[in-house]
């Protein structure tokens, strides 16, 4: 039970921030594109966190356990996912430099 849970409200978040994120680096040619995963994350969860506390029926104001667990869960799995996203497209598709010091020395491959 706990682990649907986790998997719901921090799994998903993850796994679809990080291929979004991964999806935004890698295909477009302009590099704006790689802040929309992140924009749109942050915009979802003040739309979220703003309609749970006003919202509230039973008081004037949500419980901030309420809003700490839906949507902070799931932002911290998105934000974690578009981290690990760009991260991966980084180590991916980053170019190597390759540098040749001396003659009859191997090939070093700095990062």
């Amino acid at each position: 039970e706990q682990m649907v849970v986790f998997g719901i409200f921090f799994l998903s978040p993850f796994l679809v921030g990080g291929a979004a994120e991964y999806l935004c680096c890698r295909l477009p040619k302009k590099r704006w594109w790689r802040w929309v995963p992140l924009l749109v994350a942050l915009t979802l969860a003040g739309v979220l966190a703003w309609g749970r506390y006003y919202g509230w029926s039973d008081t004037d104001h949500a419980p901030i356990e309420t809003i700490l667990f839906f949507p902070g869960l799931p932002l911290l799995g998105a934000l974690l996912g578009i981290t690990a996203g760009f991260l991966v497209w980084k180590k991916l598709w980053t170019p190597q430099v390759v540098k040749h010091h001396r003659a009859g020395e191997q090939w070093k491959r700095w990062k």
